[in-house]
């Protein structure tokens, strides 16, 4: 008799450790990173491949479910026998509670607890073992599994069958903010949302408003242009012909001063570089690569009637990710200006997201600059002076209106009190 006691005492004990790998197994697969097992596996770590099929299979959670409760009725019927054969009867209750505690806290406290510290290190060391059981009791889930769906059918509860573990934009924002939250970094948490952004934005949202374009007229004699050339900043520019719209090249300033230096006089038209037009619908994403895939950087966006709406360059894409980039020949923007009463002086043809980007808003984006949303919002031009509700808590002050346009304007939290300083006139 003695000898099954001994028996009995150490199935308890190996079975309460099969019971702890169980309960860690569930808890890790559960709070593993699906993306830090996927580059486990582009690394080739050990297991890491086996670890992958586990956490897209449906069934191991089940499986996992399904072990640890039969291990917990076999550890709780020995555990009893035991019990009654050595203390009785009267025993039973007071010591099957008190075991149960100590067993609850080494075969599911303590395991999960491990598991949540390390999930991926405890999936790649139980990885064998798990599949191991998955493909001996397969069969049994797959039946329990079948009872389940036929029960919830029965009471016309709604599930997903094959549940779908692509990581969605939402997710790896939040992974974003969480990850910038810890390392106190504005800057790159607005970079890695930009890059996220690039499937979204379209390239009416990003370029320089036809207002804005700097254009010469082909029209003029090659001393004015060289002039012009020299005191711009561009290195391409556009050159129309008869009227602004029509644009017939675009003119390297490089090229231009070589051509030149040779000769003062020749005809422009034979060094201008043909034009590329783009929809403005176009995904600056879609963009990005087009432009990789030609060499250029220099594009004019059209609407649907082939107007053209504004140019979008290679570094026009490369600030949206990055931020504004100058050189030592730009003048630092004073479109957006913060003062002293916490209020923003903007010039009207701001894009919304650098607003949005710039002072962590969620203004929403029904029109391309800060001047065009007001005018949408309000369904007419404002004056100056008036005062215009953006969202629930940030409104705006026209300070500056020119024609049709909204040149600009002091944007206030809707709380904040003040009269703004230092207004322009008409």
């Amino acid at each position: 008799m003695d000898t099954l006691y001994y028996i009995a005492f150490i199935s308890i004990i190996f079975l309460a450790f099969i019971a702890a790998l169980f309960s860690g197994a569930e808890t890790a697969l559960t709070g593993s990173s699906d993306a830090r097992i996927h580059m486990l596996v582009k690394q080739k770590t050990k297991n890491a491949d086996i670890v992958k099929d586990l956490k897209q299979n449906f069934s191991t959670i089940s499986t996992i479910v399904v072990a640890n409760q039969l291990i917990n009725c076999f550890i709780s019927t020995i555990m009893s026998w035991l019990i009654i054969n050595l203390f009785g009867e009267s025993t039973l209750l007071l010591l099957t509670a008190v075991t149960s505690l100590f067993f609850i806290t080494y075969t599911e406290i303590l395991p999960k607890i491990l598991a949540v510290s390390y999930p991926e290190s405890f999936l790649l060391k139980i990885a064998k073992f798990l599949r191991i059981v998955l493909f001996i009791l397969r069969r049994v889930v797959a039946l329990l599994e079948s009872v389940a769906h036929f029960t919830l059918r029965i009471l016309k509860i709604k599930h997903q069958s094959n549940i779908s573990k692509t990581i969605s934009d939402e997710e790896v924002r939040g992974v974003i903010d969480i990850h910038t939250a810890q390392t106190k970094s504005k800057h790159e948490k607005v970079m890695l949302n930009s890059i996220l952004d690039l499937n979204d934005l379209e390239v009416s949202q990003i370029i320089t408003p036809r207002q804005k374009i700097f254009k010469i007229n082909s029209s003029l004699t090659l001393d004015k242009i060289n002039e012009e050339l020299l005191q711009s900043k561009y290195t391409r520019v556009p050159v129309w012909f008869q009227t602004p719209e029509n644009i017939i090249g675009i003119l390297h300033s490089k090229i231009f001063f070589k051509a030149y230096a040779k000769n003062k006089k020749f005809d422009i038209s034979t060094i201008l570089l043909k034009p590329w037009f783009i929809p403005e619908t176009t995904k600056v994403i879609t963009q990005l690569q087009a432009f990789k895939n030609k060499r250029e950087h220099f594009a004019l966006s059209v609407d649907e009637y082939g107007a053209i709406t504004g140019i979008l360059t290679l570094e026009d894409i490369l600030e949206e990710i990055v931020g504004e980039i100058l050189d030592e020949n730009d003048e630092v923007s004073k479109d957006i200006e913060k003062q002293k009463d916490g209020s923003v002086i903007v010039d009207g043809s701001v894009p919304i997201r650098d607003i949005n980007r710039e002072f962590d808003l969620e203004i929403e984006e029904d029109a391309t600059t800060i001047g065009g949303l007001i005018i949408y919002q309000e369904r007419k031009i404002p004056k100056k002076g008036d005062i215009v509700k953006i969202k629930s808590d940030v409104s705006a002050e026209i300070l500056k209106r020119k024609r049709n346009m909204i040149v600009s304007l002091r944007l206030f939290k809707t709380e904040d009190v003040g009269n703004s300083k230092d207004q322009n006139e008409d």
